[in-house]
Order: C-alpha cells, then sequence, then structure tokens
C-alpha cells in the first residue's frame, strides 16, 4: 500500500521478475487518512473526515468503495477487523471496530459478500471508562443503533 494526504493505491507484482506496480487507487476520502486495516478480501480505511471506508476488489485489478460508515464526533484514528462467522447460516462477516478521537469505539457488522446497505451498525462505547470502572458500575457502557 502506498499512502498520500487523502488516497492510498494498492500495488502488486507486475509478473516479470517481482517489481511492485500500482494495481488500484482509493479515492474518496474528503481529508487525510489516518489508519488502514486489510483482512482477505476487505480493506478498510479510517479518516480525519470522520469515516470509514470500505473496499473490495473489482473486476480485473480495480477497487470499489462498497461502503461508507458514519458515526464517529472525530477524525478516526485506528481500525481492527475480524472475520466470523453469524450466527443466522448465512456464512461469514466482518466485525470492523473504529475508534475515534471523540472517544468512541464503534463496531460494524459487514457481511463478506454484502454491499454498503447491508453494513450493520452494532455498538459504541459511549463513555471512556477503565476496565475496573465498567465491572463496578450498574450503568450499561453500550448503545445499540437507534437508542440513546
Amino acid at each position: 500500500m502506498i499512502a498520500s494526504e487523502r488516497n492510498f493505491s494498492g500495488t502488486g507484482e507486475d509478473g516479470d521478475g517481482g517489481h511492485m506496480v500500482v494495481v488500484g487507487a482509493f479515492l474518496g476520502h474528503k481529508k487525510a487518512i489516518l489508519c488502514v486495516r486489510i483482512v482477505g478480501e476487505l480493506v478498510c480505511s479510517g479518516s480525519a473526515d470522520k469515516t470509514v471506508r470500505l473496499w473490495r476488489r473489482s473486476a480485473g485489478k480495480s477497487y470499489s468503495c462498497v461502503g461508507v460508515l458514519e458515526g464517529h464526533g472525530g477524525p478516526v484514528k485506528c481500525l481492527a477487523v475480524a472475520v466470523e462467522s453469524s450466527g443466522d447460516g448465512d456464512g461469514r462477516e466482518y466485525m470492523v471496530y473504529s475508534g475515534g478521537l471523540d472517544g468512541d469505539v464503534k463496531v460494524w457488522k459487514v457481511p463478506l459478500l454484502g454491499v454498503a446497505k447491508w453494513v450493520k451498525f452494532v455498538i459504541s462505547v459511549v463513555d471512556h471508562l477503565f476496565p475496573e470502572t465498567i465491572l463496578q458500575t450498574t450503568q450499561n457502557p453500550w448503545r445499540e443503533v437507534g437508542t440513546t
């Protein structure tokens, strides 16, 4: 991967002796890209524009943005991605964890073969609490979509 201010490029071998060549560009963030994670066919990028973008390889060697995760109140500084089996028998799904300078950690479900409309916001840490504080409090630090 080659990163620049608001986009980055994927690289791969050219087939002639292992030289690296640009195989696709990821364009779309309005501000600087601050973090990138790659798991399988999914590429995730977090940005100062307060969004996470999801990218998948299209036909040929290009990449397409298949989703934009919005909801952070500050720049997205860290990402983690895991592949899990879905509980409904539909196969595997990605769990995307995003951390922002707003103090929130958000968790998103993304179906392995799904597109942006299937992205589901799961939970968000409401307050930045130390683990021992979470264990001692009766207040639930997690918030589901549509609740306050």
